[in-house]
């Protein structure tokens, strides 16, 4: 610290003045206690001890805005005891503050989901995989938010475990978890985090169980009418009930995928589940909504985009204000596209049928290649699912017209 003069501690500290320049050392009745008080204005509690070597050490203890003189007196008798006993403070509060920064600067899970998707995931849309990658976020955040901010060294499997256990939605933490211990196993593997976390981890009881639940035909009608309220997603919602598609095959739909000449509805092999091209014929109902929100849009631009021009999020709310403002309770999206693959097989549409229109695998070698096969059939009975939506919900039924009727006419 340099020659600083010494002074007797005055009995009012705030009155104590900043020297113009230098600093001036004012000691306490505390043996070893002192206050420096710096032209900055600056006032910094010290204490000067001998420690357990002989070595004469000065400890600072705090600044006197945050450290009050009685305080001070406690801590520097402290901080005597621990040099004597051979301790060093100064050296556990710069270990500390080392830890701290460490623990600041360490990899969470958050910054492994980053790190997951540009290693490994970038490499797997390059060979038009990885199309869960979006679902698999949302569930980790939603479920694991607690714990996206935690160092990975701290995670544990118990709490995740804990944390997944007491998700309200067994298929979600289920889910979850079917997503998350690869990427933990891949950071295991680099020495990031203990294996046993991914290892340990576990499926809630009940989270495998197949749901079977469809709508009735009373509440696709009452569905149907909410969203006659809802006009910013009620096309989006009445999509997923007209092609039977997946959620996120509908909200990533862009206009260029969209013949409106043949009626047709590419979904690239890239948006797909089973990694091939699916063509849908799309029934008039469908046509007429496309028809209506035609305008000057990009072959990039989505059909049916948020607010903000990106891809609807937060289905989950928009699902139970739908849920809310129709008196329904207990489905969700994939529900409707199970009930749509029951009213086509109430109609005795052929099950080979139902499997083009829901872009099932077929794992057969003649099933790998038309992607168009049978397209006249799956645009009739498309057609027919949506006028069996109008009979249902008291919309206009249009009446089908097949290609061979069009080419009479």
């Amino acid at each position: 610290m340099g020659r600083t003069a010494t002074n007797p501690l005055p009995k009012f500290l705030d009155r104590i003045k900043p020297p113009e320049t230098g600093r001036v050392k004012y000691s306490d009745a505390t043996p070893g206690l002192f206050l420096i008080v710096s032209a900055s204005g600056k006032k910094t509690w010290i204490v000067s001890s001998y420690a357990r070597d002989g070595r004469k050490r000065s400890v600072t203890l705090g600044d006197l805005a945050q450290l009050s003189q009685r305080e001070a007196r406690i801590k520097a008798q402290e901080t005597r005891l621990a040099l004597r006993d051979g301790g060093d403070p100064t050296e556990e509060r710069r270990q500390e503050r080392a830890a701290r920064k460490a623990r600041a600067e360490a990899a969470t899970l958050e910054t492994l989901l980053t790190e997951y998707e540009r290693h490994v995931i970038s490499e797997r849309v390059k060979e038009g995989k990885g199309r869960s990658w979006k679902e698999a976020q949302r569930a980790i955040r939603s479920v694991l938010a607690k714990h996206m901010n935690k160092p990975l060294a701290d995670l544990t499997a118990r709490d995740l475990q804990h944390t997944i256990d007491r998700w309200p939605s067994r298929s979600v933490a289920g889910s979850t978890v079917r997503f998350v211990r690869p990427i933990l196993k891949w950071a295991s593997k680099r020495h990031d985090l203990d294996r046993s976390v991914a290892l340990e981890l576990e499926t809630p009881e009940g989270a495998d169980r197949k749901r079977e639940r469809e709508l009735t035909d009373g509440e696709v009608k009452a569905i149907w009418n909410a969203l006659d309220a809802i006009p910013a997603i009620s096309p989006a919602f009445r999509w997923l009930f007209w092609t039977v598609c997946r959620k996120s095959e509908m909200t990533g739909m862009t206009w260029g995928e969209i013949d409106l000449v043949s009626g047709i509805w590419s979904l690239p092999a890239a948006r797909s589940k089973n990694g091939r091209t699916h063509v849908v014929p799309l029934p008039q109902q469908a046509l007429d909504v496309l028809d209506g929100l035609r305008g000057d849009h990009s072959a990039n631009a989505l059909v049916f985009p948020n607010r903000a021009g990106g891809e609807l999020d937060n289905m989950d709310r928009l699902t139970k204000r739908i849920q809310t403002a129709s008196k329904t309770s207990g489905w969700h999206r994939h529900d409707i596209r199970r009930t749509g693959a029951t009213m086509l097989g109430n109609m005795r549409c052929p099950r080979e049928i139902q499997r083009l229109v829901l872009n099932h695998t077929d794992q057969s070698v003649t099933g790998r290649y038309d992607i168009s096969e049978r397209l006249e059939e799956r645009r009739e009975w498309l057609q027919r699912l949506a006028d069996r939506l109008d009979a249902i919900t008291g919309g206009n039924v249009v009446t089908l017209q097949t290609g061979r009727q069009k080419e009479q006419a």
